[in-house]
């Protein structure tokens, strides 16, 4: 997590307790990468047996003949999601700047919204 969205989660809080949520939300951030990259994998594998390995290595998933729509999204999404993590962005809604939820970053690790601007 970069400084700033340090400092945004945890404005006005003791530093006792900025300290455990940082360390919590990089757990978290460990957490979702490797179950991201595993979601990646074995996506790769399903949409495609026999080029899963290299299918898995790409970034851009427009226009990958066989590969059904609803599984480039959803590539798409886990490959933003793990970019936000090097990014040190993972953690802070892309529309509002907030904290997302670790619940919901467990459960859902690739959102990019808190709840409030999940719509």
């Amino acid at each position: 997590m970069n400084s700033t969205s340090y400092m945004r989660c945890t404005a006005g809080t003791a530093p006792e307790e900025q300290a455990v949520r940082g360390d919590s939300m990089e757990l978290t951030a460990l957490e979702a990468q490797r179950m991201l990259l595993e979601r990646r994998r074995s996506l790769a594998r399903q949409c495609s047996p026999g080029l899963g390995g290299a299918l898995a290595a790409r970034r851009t998933w427009q226009g990958t003949e066989g590969v059904p729509e609803s599984a480039r999204a959803e590539l798409a999404e886990i490959d933003a999601a793990l970019e936000r993590i090097a990014e040190g962005t993972f953690g802070s809604c892309v529309r509002c700047g907030g904290a997302i939820g670790h619940q919901r970053l467990r459960a859902v690790p690739e959102t990019p919204y808190c709840m409030a601007c999940h719509g």
